[in-house]
């Protein structure tokens, strides 16, 4: 995978190098361009990380969530069971670790140096590679095809059934994450959220998956 569009280093933010006068990319060829920057900003060096993990920042929404709601939702409490149970698996998986571009994948924002990904993540973090993939997926709300699109371009080659798997989960973890971000803002700020629905739908949609292609082993 090409990493000619990576400057290790530079300001410049590095989706948005195509030129001035350039039409914007759509469907799978931004997905393209985004997975391959991604791929190439992944090989950065991961020394004494902080490790970033989707089900720790779940614990702290909740725990957030019970202060203002004691009694949250009953979806929540099986989702949360399914997302343990799915997160168990994939850790198993001992997938490799990478630099974290979760915020600026949450913000919709392109890749920038690995300086201000590491300002962004409040230092430097590792996670999953996974992490940034399910995030990616989930904040910009692709459909299955294109999600299939994000581990097929990332990887430059077809993906194996266990990678499918571990992106399933990642990508149910991911939502699961942000379901659970809604229901605290919600409860903090005694307002609906309208993504909630949504992130609950899929992070129940793709961890049934991914806990159905794990009990296939």
């Amino acid at each position: 995978m090409s990493d000619s569009h990576f400057k290790i280093g530079s300001e410049k933010p590095l989706l948005h190098e195509a030129g001035a006068g350039a039409p914007p990319l759509q469907g799978r060829a931004l997905i393209s361009r985004d997975m391959h920057v991604l791929a190439a900003a992944h090989q950065l060096p991961v020394h004494n990380a902080k490790l970033l993990d989707l089900l720790a920042i779940a614990r702290t929404y909740e725990e957030e969530l019970l202060l203002f709601n004691p009694k949250p939702p009953e979806e929540f409490a099986k989702l949360k069971h399914l997302a343990t149970e799915v997160a168990d698996y994939a850790c198993r998986d001992n997938s490799s670790l990478t630099l974290s571009h979760r915020l600026f994948l949450l913000a919709d924002s392109g890749l920038e140096s690995d300086k201000l990904a590491r300002q962004a993540n409040g230092g430097l973090r590792s996670s999953d590679y996974g992490t940034d993939l399910g995030t990616y997926t989930v904040a910009r709300k692709l459909s299955d095809d294109e999600a299939r699109a994000v581990l097929e371009e990332y990887l430059d080659r077809a993906p194996s059934p266990g990678e499918w798997r571990h992106f399933w989960a990642m990508v149910g973890l991911a939502a699961w994450c942000s379901y659970a971000w809604c229901l605290m803002e919600e409860a903090r700020n005694q307002r609906p959220v309208p993504a909630r629905k949504q992130c609950h739908q899929l992070a129940e949609s793709h961890l049934t998956k991914a806990l159905g292609l794990y009990g296939e082993d």
